[in-house]
């Protein structure tokens, strides 16, 4: 076998090369980031009170009151988990808060699956211009979704 080794610059960068998710994570955390739709645009984010310990979500992403839960996922055998986490978390943060899921597997691979209506996760290829569908989705009203 062969083996090699590389130092990375950083802990978050090492995570981004060795972690399913992560680059597509950082993908989508730059593409909204320079958006000036949105105020504040989190990626990682780990909440520090207790009743969610342990919990990290994707990105997080805010315009005045409303926020946006987003996850990103590259497995197709994951995206129902991941949709039932997202309306979780949506739920819990009241009608003000919206889920989405960024995904780079193919749409037509995932057609016909009811997630979508099931948890009330809308599901977007990051292949996509995917900023302009979320900030529709945060200025919406919630009645709207």
């Amino acid at each position: 076998t062969f083996r090699f080794g590389f130092v990375c610059a950083s802990h978050r960068m090492k995570t981004m090369l060795v972690q399913e998710k992560a680059a597509l994570e950082l993908y989508c955390y730059a593409q909204l980031g320079d958006c000036p739709a949105f105020y504040d645009v989190g990626w990682a984010a780990e909440p520090s009170w207790e009743a969610c310990s342990g919990t990290a979500y994707g990105l997080v992403i805010t315009r005045g009151f409303r926020i946006l839960f987003a996850e990103c996922i590259t497995d197709a055998g994951r995206m129902e988990e991941a949709c039932a986490r997202l309306h979780r978390r949506r739920s819990a943060f009241g009608n003000q808060a919206a889920a989405v899921l960024l995904t780079d597997v193919p749409m037509q691979d995932i057609a016909g699956q009811p997630w979508e209506e099931t948890y009330g996760v809308c599901i977007l290829s990051a292949d996509t211009d995917f900023r302009e569908t979320l900030q529709k989705m945060l200025e919406n009203t919630p009645e709207s979704r």
